[in-house]
């Protein structure tokens, strides 16, 4: 899988790549290749300006690295899993569950997570 490109020069977009990222993770399950491992660590750790990666690319990594169990990228799943505290981080939860798969460590399981709606049809009057 190449780096993201122009969705002028390739236009597969972000759930095609989502869906092949997965794809790879079932066909080398349990089998990890190096050079694989490395290109799926470019996209998940993609936050930078000039090279953002969409989240469901970036979960559907974790999850292939984590199917391949790629060892050696433990340190950014860590760098990006929110261990300890509840998340609606898709890509938070992805890489916890990577890490389960690969080192059995159990993952925070779900807690409340409280969101403020504002502007709801219903609101105090004051």
């Amino acid at each position: 899988m190449a780096p993201k490109a122009d969705l002028m020069t390739n236009p597969a977009g972000p759930e095609a790549r989502a869906a092949a990222v997965w794809a790879l993770g079932l066909l080398h399950e349990g089998k990890p290749v190096p050079e694989l491992a490395t290109v799926l660590m470019g996209r998940l750790t993609a936050v930078r300006p000039f090279d953002i990666e969409d989240d469901r690319v970036r979960r559907m990594a974790a999850v292939t690295l984590g199917r391949m169990k790629a060892g050696d990228t433990l340190p950014s799943l860590r760098e990006f899993y929110r261990a300890g505290v509840p998340s609606l981080n898709p890509v938070s939860r992805a890489c916890g569950w990577a890490i389960e798969e690969m080192t059995g460590e159990k993952m925070t399981p779900p807690g409340v997570v409280e969101v403020v709606e504002r502007d709801w049809f219903l609101a105090p009057a004051d």
